[in-house]
């Protein structure tokens, strides 16, 4: 469930179908955002996962695990660490406008590297590990 599980309407539902399709030993990977992330925190109203009309939900560490628990798995882990993303030059020239607009005029020169692309974590995404419960 890579980017998956907030844009659901239900995703309880889909969790719990996806634990009847897993082998007894079988793992199932989330990674979405997370909501109390320090970055989530500092950027308030303007942080980048606020799409409202594309994200239904929006989860923590504890709202994940709770989630998680009542469709039927144990988290092994979770963590920011391996939550990041290639993103373009371009993509993180419009992100950063949509904060303030002085710094869409500092990142203008980043037109000039256009479609190059960057590693860039937030530590603002969890990737959750979690094991089916027998």
């Amino acid at each position: 469930f890579w980017d998956v599980i907030e844009h659901l309407e239900d995703p309880l539902v889909h969790l719990k179908k996806a634990r009847e399709l897993l082998k007894p030993d079988g793992l199932l990977i989330v990674e979405t955002q997370n909501v109390e992330s320090r970055f989530a925190r500092v950027m308030g109203k303007n942080w980048q996962h606020y799409k409202m009309a594309e994200h239904l939900y929006h989860f923590g560490p504890t709202t994940v695990r709770t989630l998680l628990d009542r469709a039927g798995f144990d988290v092994i882990e979770n963590t920011g660490k391996r939550g990041g993303k290639k993103v373009s030059f371009d993509f993180i020239r419009e992100r950063v406008g949509k904060i303030h607009p002085v710094l869409s005029t500092l990142a203008s020169p980043l037109k000039l590297i256009g479609r190059a692309s960057l590693y860039v974590n937030l530590f603002d995404e969890m990737l959750v590990v979690a094991k089916k419960r027998a």
